[in-house]
């Protein structure tokens, strides 16, 4: 999703169904950048992400821009796994 979250109403919603969509380990990538109007910050970016059952795998930063992959949780030990057998870091 590049510059797309913003201009969803129901970003939650949006963010669930998502998941919903994607198989366990998938890989969401959501990238923002200035002076889009409608630019969400990482930290509510990473709530929701967290409230939908997203694990941070990466963050990229820019000056005036970012770039977060989510992976679906596999369910494995602690949640921090995912199918490749990488371990992922905490949000």
């Amino acid at each position: 999703l590049v510059a797309v979250l913003g201009e969803v109403p129901d970003k939650l919603a949006a963010l669930k169904e998502i998941h919903s969509s994607l198989r366990a380990g998938g890989i969401l990538s959501v990238t923002e950048a200035l002076p889009d109007p409608h630019y969400q910050p990482v930290a509510r970016v990473r709530r929701l992400a967290r409230e939908v059952g997203f694990i941070e795998q990466r963050y990229f930063s820019g000056r005036l821009s970012y770039t977060i992959n989510l992976v679906k949780d596999t369910g494995l030990a602690n949640g921090r796994t995912a199918t490749s057998g990488r371990t992922l870091g905490p949000l």
